[in-house]
């Protein structure tokens, strides 16, 4: 009998990078509890896609990274994953790669993008638990209702059921989020 194939959620894991500890008040173990949660939650046969920025320094670390955890795991580039070629990312550890998903009617990239009229959300990442203060113009000056911020830091560490994302479990309205400044108390959260 065949498990049903599931599909996960990771984003902006910066393995090795030790700013991103200070940047977004991680734990010093941080890796240890992704792992263990990662292992946890993941079967063999389900499907893993990290949404970008997977590793900082030390790259040759990625395949000890993904050959422990399980599942097939998708790259969808991030801005500090472009160092290297698809090959190379396919040689350490990953089965497909590439710079946007789309399954459904969803879009998955790295950072907030214009979203196409035929997309109900965009997932991303990028954005971390950074204030909104600090976000970029750029990305600001484009979005809109369809974004939906994944932060590893929001989900406490462990890949999301893409289906929960789809139903808006796990993510920020990232538009709404940077308009209230993310003020406790608004709406911004989706069924956390």
């Amino acid at each position: 009998m065949f498990d049903e194939v599931r599909y996960w959620l990771v984003t902006d894991i910066h393995k090795n990078h030790l700013n991103i500890l200070k940047y977004c008040n991680r734990p010093p173990n941080f890796m240890d509890i992704l792992i263990k949660n990662w292992c946890m939650l993941i079967k063999p046969t389900d499907v893993v896609i990290d949404l970008g920025d997977v590793i900082f320094h030390n790259t040759s670390e990625l395949t000890g990274f993904l050959m422990s955890v399980p599942g097939t795991k998708i790259l969808v580039r991030g801005n500090h994953d472009k160092h290297n070629s698809d090959s190379w990312f396919i040689n350490h550890g990953f089965s497909f790669v590439c710079d946007q998903l789309v399954i459904g009617d969803t879009l998955i990239t790295h950072k907030p993008v214009v979203v196409p009229d035929n997309i109900r959300l965009n997932l991303h990442g990028h954005i971390h638990n950074v204030p909104p203060a600090n976000w970029e113009k750029p990305l600001v000056d484009i979005l809109c209702d369809k974004h939906r911020l994944l932060s590893l830091e929001k989900v406490n560490y462990r890949p999301v059921l893409l289906r929960e994302c789809q139903s808006e479990k796990h993510v920020i309205r990232t538009k709404a989020f940077y308009e209230t400044q993310g003020k406790q108390g608004t709406s911004v959260f989706v069924k956390e």
